[in-house]
């Protein structure tokens, strides 16, 4: 059976590489693209309309107990399309918080909608890199529990403990492995159900997955979760600056019919270093 499945996974790799060329590189009247360079951060004191008119008072107390005085641009212009339910990509260097551009405006969403009041999954937040799990958990939970939504997490390290408590607090944000998500939708067969609420997929460090085995498997699966929840759910991606990340988000729209947008910040980090000589007593 897994020689089949990876016969079968190899053959979709091939499928999407030598496919006809327009369906991944030419420009859709359905794709928008905003760029910024500079990546400022916008005070809240100086545009409440701005941010009033994006988040609830809620989300904004909690930007200030951050210590933030704002949102950057770039994020401020994703929340945007967010909240216009968009499929986008989100391109930008590490540290430009890339996950609250997203998770906020999800938020938002959530609370108008009362979400926590619904029993599934609403928010599936996906990386293909395991280690970053427990702190993508610390980082989303601190926003996420303090406006009374679940946060839960799986992976091949996670305590037998907490998978069964999963069963018992149904999270409605759970961040995942694409391997970890293949387990749930084959064999979690209790909890499978909880896909059939599920409105947002995130998928971080997308660039980690374009045009490799493990990224045919994940365009799979979204399929497959379109299918369960019957619903065509929002898909977001977020990458470090990458050529092309027009065809990331053609590669990964599969089904869905909403229209897509590219949010790229091409914002350097300027980095102070200062050394200091320390003279030898002797």
């Amino acid at each position: 059976m897994k020689k089949v499945l990876s016969i079968v996974i190899e053959l979709c790799v091939w499928v999407h590489l030598i496919r006809d060329k327009n369906i991944l590189s030419e420009t859709s009247e359905n794709e928008t693209e905003y760029s910024s360079g500079e990546d400022v951060v916008i005070d809240i004191d100086e545009r409440p309309e701005l941010y009033h008119s994006l988040f609830d008072e809620k989300i904004l107390d909690l930007v200030k107990r951050k210590g933030w005085k704002g949102l950057t641009d770039t994020q401020l212009k994703t929340a945007e399309y967010v909240s216009k339910g968009y499929n986008i990509i989100l391109t930008a260097p590490t540290g430009t918080g890339k996950t609250e551009a997203v998770l906020l405006p999800i938020l938002n969403i959530m609370l108008r909608e009362k979400a926590c009041e619904e029993k599934g999954v609403a928010l599936l937040y996906i990386t293909p890199m395991r280690a970053l799990i427990n702190d993508l958990y610390k980082r989303i939970s601190w926003w996420a529990e303090k406006l009374g939504f679940i946060v839960s997490r799986k992976h091949g390290d996670t305590p037998t403990s907490e998978r069964i408590r999963r069963l018992r607090k149904i999270p409605h944000i759970l961040i995942i492995t694409p391997e970890s998500l293949e387990i749930d939708l084959d064999w979690s067969t209790r909890f499978r159900e909880y896909y059939s609420t599920l409105k947002w997929v995130v998928v971080d460090e997308v660039h980690e997955l374009i045009n490799t085995k493990r990224g045919i498997q994940l365009s799979i699966l979204l399929e497959r979760l379109r299918r369960i929840s019957g619903n065509d759910f929002q898909r977001i991606f977020l990458s470090a600056t990458v050529g092309d990340p027009e065809y990331i988000l053609r590669f990964f729209q599969g089904s869905s019919e909403r229209k897509r947008a590219v949010v790229s910040s091409n914002f350097i980090k300027r980095i102070r270093i200062s050394l200091e000589k320390i003279e030898s007593k002797e």
